[in-house]
C-alpha cells in the first residue's frame, strides 16, 4: 500500500543500508502498529540500471536477514529502469532467499547435473548473478 525511502549511502555500485536504515524501518513499523496499519513491512525494492534483475551477494545477505529475522513474508524486488525503457516493458524481478543448507543442495545438484560442462551453471550466473544458488 505504501513505499518509503530509507536513509542509505549509495554510489553507482554499492549501497550501505546500515544501522540508521534498520532503525528507520523498525520505527516505521512501530508507527504503523500505533495507527492500526496491519499490513506491516513486506519487502524492499531497488534498481539495477542497465544490469538486469538479480540479487548481488549484499542483496542476498540483506534479504536473508530481513526475511528470516524481522518481517515475514518479506520480498526483494529489483527493477531495471534502463532495460525497461529500451524494451518498452517493465523489467522486474521478485526474490526470496533459500536457507544455507538448501542453497548448498541447489549448488551441488547443479554441479552434478553439469558433469563438468559448466553450461547450466554459466547460464544461471549470466541470468541471476554469482549468488544464483542462494535465492529464487
Amino acid at each position: 500500500m505504501d513505499a518509503f525511502a530509507i536513509p542509505v549511502e549509495a554510489c553507482e555500485v554499492r549501497v550501505n543500508a546500515g544501522h540508521d536504515a534498520n532503525e528507520y524501518m523498525i520505527n516505521y513499523s512501530d508507527a504503523m502498529e500505533k495507527v492500526n496499519r496491519e499490513e506491516g513491512i513486506r519487502g524492499w525494492y531497488h534498481s539495477h540500471p542497465g544490469y538486469g534483475c538479480w540479487l548481488s551477494g549484499i542483496d542476498v545477505d540483506n534479504q536473508k536477514l530481513h526475511q528470516n529475522r524481522m518481517f515475514e513474508p518479506y520480498l526483494a524486488i529489483v527493477v531495471d529502469p534502463k532495460r525497461t525503457m529500451s524494451a518498452g516493458k517493465v523489467e522486474i524481478g521478485c526474490f526470496r532467499t533459500y536457507t544455507d543448507n538448501h542453497a548448498q543442495k541447489v549448488k551441488a545438484e547443479s554441479e552434478k547435473q553439469d558433469s563438468g560442462k559448466f553450461g547450466t551453471r554459466m547460464d544461471k550466473i549470466e541470468e541471476m548473478g554469482n549468488h544464483w544458488h542462494r535465492y529464487y
